[in-house]
């Protein structure tokens, strides 16, 4: 016969943590941004993105932006800077 010993603790010994939603909820679904959609449409009316127009930044989405970073003399980092923005004539507040 096997005996197994359960110990509780009380919830006093365990730490508790403050959910204020400043941090990211990694068990939710990411929202699509805005931004990330209007870069989207711009790169795909350029030619040079041919994904969903989602608003989700993947892979797809990063490199549409280094080709097109690469075409316009831009420093090629695959990331929306606010130089990248400003040269889609897109602003970074398009809201989310």
């Amino acid at each position: 016969m096997i005996t197994t010993l359960l110990t509780f603790r009380s919830t006093a010994d365990v730490p508790q943590y403050d959910n204020d939603n400043t941090e990211p909820a990694y068990n939710e679904v990411p929202a699509a941004d805005s931004t990330v959609q209007a870069v989207q449409t711009e790169l795909t009316q350029l030619g040079y993105y041919n994904g969903p127009v989602d608003g989700f930044f993947g892979p797809a989405t990063r490199d549409a932006v280094a080709k097109y970073q690469i075409a316009n003399n831009l420093d090629v980092t695959g990331s929306l800077s606010p130089v990248m923005l400003q040269v889609l004539n897109l602003s970074q507040a398009t809201g989310s």
